[in-house]
């Protein structure tokens, strides 16, 4: 399950770049199809809570409210991000959001951290600093900015659903990508053209929510360090998808800051795997 979502999920930058909208026009259609796409999914499970109205005490409550406000901001912010830099410049920085969800664990929930998580965090902050450090010293930094805001909410909207973990989920991501759209009208929405609305349909209909479902079901049959490292997949292909269909180049930054943020969170994940082992044989 994790494989199949990561390596699904890998073509949402490239479906992204293919369709020729601004970004705003872009995050109205993601919205506006992700929220059709997990409304669907909602009425449909055969589940019996399932067949509730999509706005109920588990999705108006305020967790439910603040992990909808959450996903749109999440949503907006990697858009823009993906709008403002490379599809390797963005996924470099997301890929320190398992990271940055155990220090806001810590800060927020008050969540024992233990020393390799630092160690793993100052690890890879250094890796988004080399990143950044490209981006600044050539004067467009700004779609950089947009992934570390991105990776931040990642991190909030992933406690979120550990803390709160009665929030109807598909629920909430539908009520969050109809409020995404409705918020951006303000600012103009195009009518795509042909490619674009394949390349918005497929990512809006299938990828997102397909791949987000797959992904948020594979802690129940794997370890979550085991998961987390089966998810760097996208890391490396989405990349490659970019590389082959729109000829975008790694700088030799992005893959010096992807070999630390990378080889620190490829550690941490098996010394995690070691800890799990160790007390399942000592039970």
């Amino acid at each position: 399950m994790a494989g199949g979502g990561a390596a699904l999920i890998s073509f949402d930058g490239l479906l992204i770049r293919l369709q020729d909208l601004t970004p705003t026009s872009v995050l109205f259609w993601r919205g506006l199809l992700t929220g059709v796409a997990f409304a669907g999914i909602a009425i449909f499970t055969n589940r019996p809570s399932s067949r509730d109205k999509l706005v109920s005490p588990r999705t108006t409550s305020w967790p439910g409210t603040l992990l909808a406000v959450v996903t749109s901001l999440a949503t907006l912010t990697w858009v823009f991000a993906l709008t403002h830099t490379t599809i390797a410049h963005a996924l470099v920085i997301a890929s320190c959001s398992p990271i940055a969800t155990a220090v806001l664990g810590r800060l927020l929930l008050g969540e024992h951290l233990p020393v390799r998580t630092w160690v793993a965090g100052l690890v890879a902050a250094f890796g988004v600093a080399v990143v950044v450090s490209g981006s600044i010293s050539s004067g467009d930094f700004q779609g950089d900015v947009w992934a570390v805001l991105a990776t931040g909410l990642l991190a909030l909207m992933l406690i979120v659903l550990r803390h709160y973990q009665d929030i109807d989920r598909i629920k909430a991501m539908s009520i969050g990508g109809f409020l995404l759209s409705v918020v951006v009208i303000p600012w103009g929405v195009e009518m795509p053209d042909l490619r674009t609305s394949v390349a918005a349909g497929l990512d809006g209909l299938i990828v997102l929510p397909v791949s987000l479902v797959l992904i948020t079901a594979a802690p129940r049959y794997l370890p979550a360090a085991e998961v987390g490292l089966i998810l760097l997949l996208e890391v490396i292909l989405a990349p490659l998808w970019v590389l082959v269909v729109l000829g975008e180049l790694l700088t030799p930054q992005v893959v010096l800051s992807a070999t630390v943020i990378l080889g620190a969170i490829v550690i941490h994940s098996v010394m995690d795997l070691r800890k799990v082992d160790a007390l399942r044989r000592g039970t």
